[in-house]
């Protein structure tokens, strides 16, 4: 038998509970509150028949998804932390607490749509070791801080970091988070992780304003130098022979011009080397940040309420403030190349 427990009626638009009396459409299987279907006198869905979004073709994967009791959001059988707000599924949900909304502010979030049409993000695919590791969001993860809390913080892609936490803890194995490395600082404030973003924007900016300086006023007059004595001018045809000519001027060059020639690479080089490190290190800062923030929250949040609102404000992702930073890193260093 289908659980439509969390499914909403298409008459009334509430979620169903447990408790509910449940009629389902002949046609096409919506199950409606038996006094809506009464009232309506027919499916709610019913202009939807015979097409591709009649509710039997929309919902047919649905009987094996999970329901988070908090926003009513789909999940996979096995799912253990809603993929779509990072509350455990084990939870009992605001419902079962005597909301009559089902919400902790009285409202069903998304404007009482589904998140992501309904289905989890990444293409419904479990997340990978879902049947491998075990967790439970009461287990401590690290200073009494439990996976449950750490979830909270984390919000979007809850599986995916769920288990890199546990690979970390109980492994002692930590995976390179390429999404860093790529991405840098603005990852870091995507993830709300202020401080640490501002360090490494901060040593990013010194390497990026040392090689400016260092090529407008050291290497770049060296090879300029070179081209005016091979009388190489903005209009000069560049051929096999000329730049044969340049380097072997390169190679004549004393260690010292050598050195400094070659500065504007170090430059590129440490910053290559900066990225590479938060690559190595990002998920193990990530999961300092969530237990950090997740006692705080203990702190300064006494009701649940208190403490979902925290949790809204220090947890999830920073998506704009990411982009600015990546808008910003894309003009100032390629617009001097246009002017």
């Amino acid at each position: 038998m289908i659980d439509y427990t969390g499914m909403e009626c298409p008459v009334c638009g509430k979620p169903f509970t447990k408790d509910d009396d449940i009629v389902v459409c002949p046609e096409c299987g919506a199950p409606h509150h038996r006094e809506c279907y009464a009232a309506h006198g027919r499916c709610g869905c019913a202009e939807q028949h015979g097409t591709s979004q009649a509710w039997d073709k929309v919902h047919e994967n649905r009987s094996t998804k999970k329901a988070c009791p908090f926003c009513q959001g789909l999940n996979e059988e096995d799912a253990v932390f809603c993929s779509h707000c990072g509350r455990a599924l084990s939870e009992p949900g605001p419902q079962q607490n005597g909301n009559p909304q089902g919400q902790p502010y009285g409202a069903p979030p998304f404007n009482g749509q589904q998140p992501f049409n309904g289905q989890p993000p990444f293409g419904g695919q479990p997340f990978p070791g879902a049947n491998t590791f075990h967790i439970s969001p009461q287990d401590e993860l690290e200073d009494g801080v439990t996976y449950g809390e750490a979830a909270q913080v984390v919000r979007s892609n809850v599986p995916f970091y769920m288990m890199v936490f546990y690979r970390i803890k109980n492994l002692n194995r930590n995976r390179f988070n390429f999404a860093a490395f790529f991405f840098g600082a603005s990852w870091l404030l995507y993830r709300k992780q202020y401080k640490t973003a501002g360090i490494f924007i901060g040593i990013n900016a010194v390497l990026t304003a040392a090689s400016l300086l260092v090529s407008t006023f050291v290497s770049g007059p060296i090879l300029q130098n070179i081209y005016n004595n091979l009388g190489i001018t903005d209009n000069t045809l560049v051929t096999n022979t000329l730049m044969n000519q340049v380097s072997d001027a390169i190679r004549a060059l004393d260690t010292g011009h050598l050195l400094l020639l070659a500065l504007p690479m170090v430059f590129s080089l440490m910053a290559l080397i900066v990225n590479i490190v938060l690559g190595a290190k990002a998920n193990r800062w990530y999961l300092n940040h969530c237990v950090q923030t997740a006692k705080r929250v203990r702190q300064e949040a006494t009701t649940p309420m208190e403490q979902e609102a925290a949790y809204q404000k220090r947890g999830g992702v920073n998506m704009a403030l990411a982009m600015a930073l990546l808008v910003i890193y894309v003009l100032a260093n390629y617009l001097p190349m246009m002017l």
